[in-house]
């Protein structure tokens, strides 16, 4: 009986040991392993980088550009660069000359005038030339002695328009539509009316006759050929 128990106790001691024992081999062997499958890891890292070192090309591939898009699906435009427009058509500018009287040479002599020049986009040149004749010279230019030769009153037969005018082959045909007012000299003298509307007759046909204008017909609002009876040079082609 005695020494059943210590087969026994014996037996189980044995038992115990060699469950520890087991046990520790299992650590060992699992610290073993994990020490090999890290050895591999780094392995297989510096292949990696070995690979990478002798493909430069592979490992600088650009990558691929994120497009956001607009609500109707196209891409958006992203870029901090000005997209230019579309260039606009210059407009080209023009150089019109105008003719003014001159104080005092004018006045004894309707003839005399003197140019100036204008710029403008409009395409209506001759338009644009009457408009500044009634506007008549700048500051400087009247201290010069400058001086548009008529002014308009009254009010306009023409839908409000100061005048209108048409072409007719090379005759340039021109209505005044409001009441025409010459200036007249500071002092009166027999025929100064007929002078004055020379003055207006050389002024108007200086400034719109060139290019292709041959012949200018100058009307009153009434219809009436302007300054027949003071037109001695016949600058008036109406009949």
């Amino acid at each position: 009986m005695e020494g059943n128990k210590k087969f026994l106790l014996v037996s189980f001691i044995l038992a115990i040991l060699l469950a520890i024992g087991e046990g520790i081999g299992l650590f060992l062997l699992s610290k073993e392993l994990r020490g090999t499958l890290s050895s591999n890891e780094e392995l297989k890292n510096r292949i990696e980088q070995l690979e990478k070192s002798m493909n430069p090309e592979e490992n600088e591939k650009p990558q691929e550009e994120n497009k956001t898009t607009t609500e109707q699906g196209a891409p958006e435009n992203r870029s901090d660069e000005e997209v230019p427009q579309e260039e606009q058509p210059s407009t080209t500018e023009k150089i019109v000359d105008v003719y003014f009287s001159k104080d005092p040479a004018s006045f004894d002599d309707p003839g005399i005038v003197v140019k100036v020049q204008r710029r403008t986009t409009e395409e209506d040149v001759y338009s644009f030339a009457v408009r500044q004749i009634l506007n008549g010279p700048t500051d400087e230019e009247r201290i010069r002695g400058y001086f548009s030769p008529f002014s308009l009153k009254g009010s306009s037969n023409c839908g409000g328009y100061d005048f209108k005018w048409w072409k007719i082959g090379k005759t340039l045909k021109i209505q005044i539509c409001r009441q025409i007012q010459e200036v007249m000299p500071p002092e009166g003298y027999a025929g100064a009316s007929l002078k004055a509307q020379q003055r207006v007759l050389n002024v108007l046909h200086k400034t719109l006759v060139y290019g292709p204008i041959e012949k200018l017909e100058i009307r009153d609002m009434n219809g009436n050929c302007y300054g027949k009876d003071a037109d001695v040079d016949n600058l008036n082609t109406c009949e």
